[in-house]
């Protein structure tokens, strides 16, 4: 074989080698989003002697989620499976697996305790959040995503 045949030969191992990566899409994110932030209002019951006002509606902002073994109200909330810090950033791992139906999304904002919650699509094998170490614990969430 010439060398010129070898060349070929390589270049089309090679790109054979890398066509089925190529074709390889990243994972779709198929969980609901939590909208970024919540509007609430809050209201008071004032004692004697007291008025109750409201100074203005609160828009907070979303400050993490929770994944739960049912609907909320059950409080099944799932611990992450994994852990990984990465440059200032840590990601929780849910690996849920095929058999799980019943998953809920909790989404929490901060300044009040009004939470949306909302069921998993079918299908879901896992879940990640992100939070950045630097923000602290009380502004720390980055981004939640479930993948098929």
């Amino acid at each position: 074989m010439t060398r010129m045949g070898r060349v070929g030969l390589a270049w089309a191992a090679i790109c054979a080698l890398m066509a089925p990566a190529a074709g390889t899409a990243a994972p779709v994110n198929v969980a609901p989003l939590c909208p970024p932030k919540l509007v609430t209002q809050q209201s008071g019951a004032a004692p004697a002697g007291w008025t109750a006002q409201r100074l203005d509606v609160y828009g907070g902002g979303l400050e993490t989620i929770l994944l739960s073994d049912g609907p909320p109200s059950d409080q099944a909330y799932l611990a992450p499976d994994q852990s990984r810090v990465d440059g200032g950033q840590t990601t929780s791992i849910w690996v849920l697996g095929r058999d799980r139906k019943d998953v809920w999304l909790t989404c929490q904002y901060r300044g009040t305790d009004v939470v949306l919650t909302r069921r998993l699509p079918e299908g879901v094998i896992e879940c990640d959040a992100v939070f950045d170490d630097n923000l602290g614990p009380d502004g720390g969430f980055q981004t939640f995503s479930c993948h098929r």
